[in-house]
């Protein structure tokens, strides 16, 4: 079946699906173009790279092989600028990424520029691999001090690189040519950042079975497999909070219900990705009938709401450092897919996770508890606002509306009776 043989038939079937919901309809078969159209990357005929580089002969360093042996440590190490994106999972994500460049060639000094400045020091702290950390809006006055600056999110991408000056360092200077050739087959969603993330996401998936953190493997120079971690370092300062929480002989599980700032509406309401506070509210008091020896605590930043119910609610009380001890020492943490899961992740306990608007099968760790409901899902990216309001039209997301407090009880609850001595 041809593509357009294949389209025809689509239209077929979404018009009998979903009847007179002609916005769904017509979302579900913008997801598929998308799907469609970029599935075979190898067709995609790129003739230039938006990034500043200079040219250079890709065969010119793997001439000679000797060259990679014959450089040694410079007395004056080189500089590299990280301009890092996104929320605080990606920028943990990025973090690996930034560890291994700094081991793979002759450790430069790394310097990350970052629109939150604490969270960049939460993550990297007390870490080699970093030099300094600094406010982006810095970045103009400072860029011009690094010969190598690099953006990262969903693609590592040279904003500013000069190949030819980078000659004596073979390894990199191999490393910034393949990942300009690398980027050329994803130009279309570089270029196009955020709005092709979701399509770039379902490639991933479908095409190369990654997920988010794999997806950032390099190959031959870094490669993350399904049990890779970025490296996360806790200040023993923070252990107090078990102990002022009374919590240092009980078990417990930890809750968030809560989102960025960039997932917050002009008017208030919470983002497309949430839970609803009812919900939360019914799942805890459940929990409780039912795991009276497991107590609750909530964390979460300003953006969010109590809830009623749980044993300790240190929402908007705490710091990351903080937070992530709390979530180290849990017997599972229970969320909906954000940050707070990739740092979970990254700490060795367990989440259940809610997954709506954005990519399950791209977000979710093999290791987690991943839950999803009905028919209506992954619209991430699908329109600009889908963080704030439902592509679909809904007051509340139906796909977080989907997944019900039971839902959620029964999948924990088999995970936790498995771990019965805990309690």
């Amino acid at each position: 079946m041809g593509y357009f043989e294949e389209l025809d038939w689509k239209v077929g079937h979404h018009r009998f699906k979903y009847g007179n919901k002609d916005k769904r309809a017509a979302l579900s078969m913008i997801c598929w173009l998308f799907r469609s159209l970029f599935k075979n990357m190898k067709d995609i005929d790129v003739d230039k790279l938006r990034v500043d580089l200079r040219d250079a002969d890709l065969d010119y360093f793997a001439q000679d092989e000797r060259r990679a042996n014959d450089y040694s440590p410079l007395q004056n190490k080189l500089k590299i600028a990280v301009w890092a994106t996104g929320g605080f999972g990606d920028l943990l994500i990025v973090s690996a990424c930034i560890k291994e460049i700094y081991e793979q060639f002759n450790q430069p000094i790394i310097d990350v520029f970052y629109h939150i400045p604490a969270n960049a020091d939460f993550v990297f702290k007390n870490v080699p691999y970093v030099n300094k950390v600094y406010d982006r809006k810095l970045y103009q006055k400072m860029q011009g001090a690094y010969p190598i600056i690099l953006e990262a999110l969903q693609h590592i991408v040279p904003a500013k690189a000069d190949i030819k000056g980078l000659a004596k360092y073979t390894k990199l200077a191999n490393f910034m040519l393949a990942l300009k050739k690398h980027n050329k087959k994803y130009l279309k969603f570089i270029a196009s950042r955020p709005q092709f993330d979701g399509a770039f996401a379902e490639i991933m998936v479908n095409s190369f079975r990654k997920n988010r953190f794999t997806a950032m493997s390099f190959e031959p120079y870094f490669k993350f497999s399904k049990d890779s971690k970025p490296f996360i370092y806790l200040d023993d300062k923070d252990l107090n909070i078990i102990k002022d929480n009374n919590l240092r002989n009980k078990k417990f599980i930890t809750i968030q219900h809560g989102w960025d700032n960039t997932s917050k509406s002009k008017n208030g309401a919470i983002a497309t990705k949430a839970w609803f506070l009812d919900y939360w509210q019914s799942f805890v008091k459940k929990f409780k009938e039912k795991f009276p020896a497991l107590a609750i605590v909530q964390i979460g930043g300003a953006n969010g709401e109590d809830i009623d119910g749980v044993d300790v609610c240190l929402r908007n009380k705490t710091t990351y450092n903080q937070a992530a001890i709390l979530i180290k020492n849990a017997l599972l943490h229970i969320d909906t897919e954000g940050g707070m899961v990739h740092l979970a992740n990254v700490l060795g306990t367990k989440s259940a996770v809610l997954f709506g608007p954005t990519n399950k099968d791209y977000f979710a760790y093999e290791n987690n508890i991943n839950i999803s409901a009905g028919n209506c899902s992954n619209c991430w990216w699908l329109t600009n606002d889908w963080l704030t309001k439902c592509p679909n039209g809904y007051k509340q997301a139906e796909c977080m509306r989907a997944i019900k407090p039971e839902m959620v009880l029964n999948a924990v609850s088999e995970y936790i009776n498995d771990k019965g001595k805990y309690y």
